[in-house]
């Protein structure tokens, strides 16, 4: 279902001691991972929190083209 809704699932884990899950998705839009997680029917059972994140690459890229604040 991920790929049909353009979504990439890197990493899917279940730590040993806790009722969690944890997801590593790659997609073009935080509106793709939302809908994944919808249809997935995930939000019924379990608390969601999405962290849309950058490569350390393009954080790093975007940080050296601030202008200093001091």
């Amino acid at each position: 279902m991920a790929k049909s809704l353009g979504v990439d699932v890197l990493f899917m884990g279940a730590p040993m001691v806790d009722h969690k899950l944890f997801f590593v998705l790659r997609a073009a839009s935080y509106e793709a991972v939302r809908n994944f997680l919808m249809k997935s029917g995930l939000v019924q059972t379990q608390t969601l929190h999405i962290y849309p994140t950058l490569s350390i690459e393009d954080a790093l890229k975007q940080a050296s083209e601030l202008t200093p604040i001091h």
